[in-house]
């Protein structure tokens, strides 16, 4: 599992296993392949090292990064006007020499007039007035919160018609955030948010943002609660589970992908603690994930099952789903 945030922007580590991938896959589907810039989340592999230096993907960014940025329109704009002044000026200048040579004028004094033409024709503070024009428009579309860094950019911004923009780190700040914790009904549940954070503050593998991101928006554990065993979360299953001594009741708790939750488990509890057959729910279950998954977030589902002894073979027995847990990631727009 590895962290290519800095290639991506994404926030969640990406599974790496042996295989054979296209040669022209794209960068976030090659699963096969490590890269340079990035760090191992959790696992091991043996890896055979094919490029260094400016061959990795980091090296050609780096390289890319040593050109100069293309002209903006408004410098070509510039540069094309200022060739046409040079035009305009040199042509006046040959024939108003030669005019004062075929009236039979001085020569030095025809050269010297010629010149002071020149200088005369030359819009010395054609810089000063494009900074102040170009100052005038940052400061115009700072009021809109548009932060210009480049004064040239202006025109370019006056002349587009569609402006897209990507998802990654560059937009948004590369964590993720607890967006609520909903019950079947899609309710805000207590319930849900306590059972998600008792798993996320027990749970003791490998850092992850959306165990972090539960932390923040329940920062304490509930009293009385305490880890007996766990089922570390692996790739295959989807789920993390932890099994917790709460009070004088023995619990495990599962959380992990929706449907991979969902698929192992028999029952649904209702807002009034009462449980239904999750086959009669299932549709709303769904609905509520499709809605939320279209916002933009990713939906986790978190299951309990009462154990009535202490000590418990680890296992992948149904457990009793509560509901999703939705995390957003921050920023204008979306990570997800």
């Amino acid at each position: 599992s590895v962290d290519e945030s800095t290639l991506t922007g994404e926030s969640f580590p990406v599974e790496k296993s042996a295989g054979l991938i296209a040669g022209n896959a794209l960068l976030s589907k090659r699963t096969n392949s490590l890269f340079l810039g990035t760090h191992v989340v959790s696992g091991i592999a043996k890896a055979l090292v094919v490029k260094i230096g400016k061959g990795t993907e980091f090296g050609r960014i780096s390289t890319r990064l040593e050109y100069r940025p293309p002209a903006t329109g408004f410098e070509r704009g510039l540069r094309n006007f200022g060739k046409l002044l040079l035009s305009i000026t040199a042509v006046l200048v040959v024939v108003v020499f030669l005019a004062n040579i075929y009236f039979h004028r001085p020569v030095v004094e025809s050269l010297l007039f010629a010149l002071a033409l020149v200088v005369g024709m030359t819009p010395q503070l054609l810089p000063a007035i494009t900074s102040v024009v170009l100052a005038c428009g940052a400061k115009a579309m700072a009021r809109s919160d548009v932060i210009v860094k480049r004064l040239l950019a202006i025109e370019n911004f006056g002349g587009m018609d569609i402006l897209c923009l990507d998802k990654t780190g560059t937009l948004t700040l590369g964590t993720v955030e607890l967006q609520a914790a909903r019950d079947v009904r899609g309710q805000t549940s207590e319930r849900v948010l306590r059972l998600a954070c008792i798993n996320a503050h027990l749970e003791t593998g490998f850092e992850n943002p959306i165990d972090a991101a539960i932390q923040r928006f329940a920062p304490a554990l509930p009293a009385n609660v305490s880890r007996l065993d766990e089922l570390p979360y692996d790739f295959n299953r989807k789920r993390l589970t932890i099994l917790v001594a709460d009070h004088d009741e023995r619990m495990m708790i599962t959380k992990g992908a929706a449907n991979n939750v969902l698929e192992i488990c028999r029952d649904v509890e209702l807002p009034d603690r009462s449980r239904v057959p999750i086959e009669t729910v299932r549709h709303d279950l769904l609905a509520q994930y499709a809605y939320w998954s279209e916002q933009g977030c990713r939906v986790l589902a978190v299951a309990y099952r009462s154990i009535g002894k202490p000590e418990i073979e680890k296992s992948d027995e149904p457990v009793m789903a509560t509901n999703g847990v939705p995390v957003r990631s921050s920023g204008p727009l979306p990570r997800f």
